[in-house]
């Protein structure tokens, strides 16, 4: 009898465990999608923030093709009530909010995606008042289960890195992505608190990758400092259910694109080569 025959003999009762397979096949699944999101956000091309203010902000149109990003909001958390559910085009217009509280300027250009379980990707350009090219803010916000790939703080890949303890005994991590190409630079502010279960990393850069190392820089610096991000992960308001108000902003997002209706699976950039994975 041949070795397959015989194998053959020896199984043919045996019946494998679908159902087992299907769940640990879907959650290992959603953990490597979310492990994707997290670097690729911070990667070569596309990174957060999320949630939640009491005040609205209004967002005047302009006489071109973006919006002015100006009239902030302002903010006390002591009054938000969470009424709506945190998705792609709410993280935009949650992203481009606070990020009107730092930097003056026109935006367009949104982006979104709505991941698997607790995770969002949003990004849009930015032209600041103050003169220079567009640069690109990106936003991720993710679920607490992301934090178990991560390591204690700065990795070899982040430069200028710094890691600190902050309000609430979150982690907030600050550094500059290796550089691709020697001219392109990524800032990135990343926010860890385990005690709510979330991850926000919000990411600026002065150009526009355009895949295989190259990449089309637009400016001298990006377009937010290290300043600004940090004061946008670190908005008490993130989380997974925000005030309705900017539910119903990123529904009137003009020229919104859903990443994942155009790429599916959608097309993610690489993280520096040492960037965990």
């Amino acid at each position: 009898m041949s070795l397959r025959d015989l194998m053959g003999a020896e199984t043919q009762d045996l019946s494998p465990d679908t159902d087992r397979l299907v769940r640990t096949a879907t959650r290992e699944g959603g953990r490597i999608r979310r492990r994707r999101h997290t670097v690729t956000a911070l990667g070569a091309a596309a990174a957060v923030v999320v949630a939640g203010t009491a005040g609205w902000v209004g967002l005047r149109g302009s006489d071109g093709d973006g919006d002015r990003v100006a009239d902030r909001p302002s903010a006390t958390s002591s009054s938000i009530k969470p009424l709506a559910r945190l998705d792609g085009r709410t993280t935009v217009a949650m992203l481009r909010a606070f990020t009107a509280e730092q930097v003056d300027g026109e935006s367009s250009t949104y982006e979104g995606q709505e991941g698997p379980g607790r995770d969002t990707y949003g990004s849009f350009r930015l032209r600041p008042a103050s003169g220079g090219g567009e640069g690109l803010v990106e936003g991720n916000v993710q679920g607490g289960s992301i934090l178990e790939d991560l390591g204690p703080g700065c990795e070899p890949f982040m430069n200028d890195c710094t890691s600190r303890r902050v309000a609430g005994g979150d982690t907030l991590v600050t550094y500059r992505d290796a550089s691709e190409t020697g001219r392109d630079i990524r800032l990135v502010a990343d926010l860890r608190s385990p005690d709510r279960s979330l991850r926000v990393v919000a990411a600026s850069t002065n150009g526009f990758s355009q895949g295989n190392n190259v990449w089309d820089i637009t400016r001298e610096t990006p377009v937010l400092a290290v300043g600004d991000l940090t004061a946008v992960v670190t908005r008490p308001e993130w989380g997974f259910r925000v005030p309705r108000e900017y539910a119903a902003a990123g529904k009137e997002l003009r020229g919104y694109r859903d990443v994942d209706t155009f790429m599916a699976p959608r097309s993610q950039p690489s993280p520096p080569s040492a960037a965990p994975q």
